[in-house]
């Protein structure tokens, strides 16, 4: 199972250049790992450790925690039976020639 932080590692945002407004998707450890980058299409240089960008990985490493302990909790918690639905009984097979009697 993967951790919070290697699912993060991955995750994938959207940057926009400011020059030519294209959009770029890289990885947050290839953000993390990088200051700045140039556009592909317009090859300015884009600032990778923009207040902006760092909030953007803050945010998506605070959301993914949250999320990773909803799902804990949820886990550990004890199943009931869902009141909106009756246990069915499966019926046995039908057999695939009629029997006659």
């Amino acid at each position: 199972m993967e951790s919070v932080d290697d699912v993060v590692a991955v995750y994938q945002l959207e940057l926009t250049c400011l020059n030519c407004d294209a959009k770029i998707t890289q990885a947050i450890s290839w953000l993390r790992a990088h200051t700045q980058m140039m556009c592909p299409t317009c090859d300015s240089t884009m600032i990778l450790d923009a207040p902006e960008i760092t909030a953007a990985i803050h945010s998506v490493e605070e959301q993914m925690a949250e999320l990773d302990q909803q799902l804990k909790l949820t886990l550990k918690a004890p199943r009931q039976a869902s009141p909106t639905h009756a246990p069915v009984r499966a019926r046995p097979p039908l057999s695939a020639s009629p029997t006659l009697g």
